[in-house]
């Protein structure tokens, strides 16, 4: 079944893709409404998965307003992150019901899930910047909800991480949406990047694009948010996090972008240069994890440079765009379904059955790990090799590199993954296992991983109107595939077998956050070292020399522990972020 564009059916279906998780959202704010609301709640993303199997590319439907319009619809490059986000959205909805039931937190969950996924599917959907940025923004704080949920000193930590950054990302991509919409005199998706070439400054505008939504995208160095969040949140919140949400930032660069129409070879350049950093640095710190959530947190931090090193390179070459942009989307929904299985794993395998030997549920989850790490014949083999073709348009040198870099990069993810199976064989059966097993929770997990293996097989006629796929079932394809993934386990085993260090936590543990751990402990030193210094200055001999030696040598430490100490509150913070803001608008203008 396919819906032509302008259908009654498909207009409809578009509207409920909204309306639907929209309506349960301000259905669940009454009390009353709760106990019906339950059932419902997991159905909240079925009309946008019949839309994106069934509705042809080119469906658009304009919503008029009050004070101005919105227009909503499918198109080619949208399709794709509608069908992941709407397949993971139903899943994890599923997962939650089960998973949610003994919490006494489940009803402000389910609030601030309802609120997030319409927000999440709703920007898939929208074909302008205002639309696009409503829902954006709705999914952002609403999120919030989701990654503060338990309430514990760790969660809260990770609230006020993850909410600082969401406000950074939020500044940029506004001031970049409005002088954007402001130079091209229109909002819409068709003509916004096209107009890029008329702009004084384009690299300016773009650039405050590419970093406001790469918060989103989890761009390093933006990224210190993804490692706090996953642990803490619900394994539910958390694969949506991961699979979903994240690719909100990738769909904004790839509808906002001048990719195809204009390069920008300084700026490209640096976001494939972030893109590689993002591939090895995120992998190093993934292996020194011993929590499977932070493992796959910095696993997705590692698989976002593809993707980012992909967008770099189209606004390097733009004849090379619409490939790029093809691959960019078929990783994107590769990864989503793998690590959505990944992440839900983590409610199913760690059971008893795990105690003494190598569970069957361990080896299924396996299966999206290899996915992941693009082993032969599955979904991350095609999208490996659509990304590697796409960015073999590039010139030289970059062609001769990419085999290497990918092939590097994926023995990266191969240790990544083989880290994240043996920090959950470890947790299983141990008496600080948080997570709650239910058999319920298997069959929403079993289905996904389904769904991800078989993804080899129905991506290519999915994405038909993306453009065609190339098949990795050719030998040369399978070898290209297989040296990184057999290297890969050979390393980790090697590691193991020499005194089973990646199985017990004996390499050594880096703090989840990395950079924010830093900035941490130099806030702290700065506010430690602030009272000393000034009390040092006050028993100085009160002579012109000894005074003038005083403030030279105590002067710029102490002004700068206070300036810390000011900065690091909230008002302070606001206060910097709204200067940040109006110095961007009168830059732009």
């Amino acid at each position: 079944m396919s819906l032509a564009p302008g259908s009654a059916a498909g207009m409809l279906l578009v509207i409920a893709a909204v309306a639907w998780p929209a309506s349960l959202a301000l259905a669940w704010l009454v009390p009353v409404a709760r106990r019906w609301l339950g059932p419902l709640v997991q159905t909240m993303a079925l009309p946008a998965l019949v839309l994106a199997f069934t509705a042809d590319a080119g469906m658009e439907l304009r919503v008029v307003g009050l004070y101005t319009s919105l227009t909503l619809g499918v198109d080619p490059v949208g399709r794709p992150f509608l069908l992941l986000k709407s397949l993971l959205w139903t899943v994890a909805a599923v997962h939650a019901a089960t998973y949610m039931r003994e919490d006494p937190r489940r009803s402000t969950f389910t609030g601030f899930l309802l609120a997030t996924g319409t927000g999440n599917i709703g920007l898939v959907l929208a074909h302008d910047a205002l639309g696009f940025y409503l829902f954006f923004a709705l999914m952002t704080f609403a999120a919030y909800g989701l990654v503060v949920h338990t309430r514990t000193a760790e969660a809260l930590r990770a609230g006020r991480v993850y909410i600082g950054m969401a406000i950074l990302g939020e500044a940029l991509l506004l001031a970049g949406l409005l002088a954007a919409a402001g130079l091209a005199g229109d909002v819409s998706f068709r003509t916004l990047p096209a107009a890029f070439a008329d702009f004084p400054r384009p690299d300016v505008v773009a650039g405050l694009l590419l970093f406001g939504l790469g918060v989103k995208a989890g761009l390093v160095p933006l990224h210190v948010w993804l490692p706090l969040a996953h642990p803490v949140a619900p394994t539910p919140a958390s694969a949506l996090l991961s699979g979903a949400m994240i690719k909100a930032g990738v769909l904004g660069w790839l509808r906002f972008l001048p990719m195809g129409e204009l390069a920008l070879p300084g700026l490209g350049a640096a976001v494939m240069g972030l893109g590689v950093l993002a591939m090895f640095y995120a992998a190093v710190l993934g292996v020194l994890q011993s929590d499977a959530k932070t493992v796959l947190a910095y696993s997705s931090v590692s698989q976002m440079g593809f993707l980012a090193t992909g967008v770099g390179a189209a606004l390097v070459v733009p004849d090379a765009a619409p490939l790029l942009v093809l691959a960019v989307a078929v990783y994107a929904l590769h990864h989503a379904l793998a690590k959505g299985a990944l992440f839900l794993a983590i409610g199913v395998v760690p059971a008893r059955a795990l105690r003494g030997r190598i569970s069957p549920w361990l080896a299924v989850a396996a299966i999206p790990a290899l996915a992941l790490a693009g082993a032969p014949l599955t979904s991350g083999a095609i999208a490996k090799l659509a990304l590697k073709n796409a960015l073999g348009e590039l010139p030289a040198p970059w062609p001769a590199r990419v085999d290497v870099l990918l092939g590097a990069a994926a023995v990266a993810t191969t240790l990544l993954m083989a880290r994240y199976l043996a920090t959950l064989r470890a947790r299983a059966g141990t008496d600080d296992a948080t997570e709650p097993y239910r058999p319920g929770l298997i069959g929403p997990w079993a289905g996904l991983v389904l769904v991800s293996a078989a993804a080899a097989a129905w991506l290519p006629a999915a994405l038909a109107p993306l453009g065609e796929l190339p098949l990795a079932t050719q030998p040369r394809y399978i070898a290209a595939a297989a040296w990184p993934l057999v290297l890969g386990v050979a390393l980790a085993t090697g590691t193991i077998l020499l005194g089973r260090r990646v199985a017990t936590g004996r390499l050594g543990e880096a703090p989840a956050g990395d950079l924010i751990v830093v900035a941490e402990a130099a806030v702290a030193a700065a506010r430690r070292a602030g009272p000393p210094l000034r009390a040092l200055r006050e028993q100085v001999p009160q002579t012109r020399i000894a005074r003038w030696l005083a403030r030279v040598a105590a002067d710029p430490v102490d002004r700068t522990a206070r300036a810390l100490e000011a900065a690091t509150t909230g008002p302070a913070l606001g206060a910097v972020l709204c200067v940040l803001a109006g110095l961007l608008f009168m830059a732009l203008r």
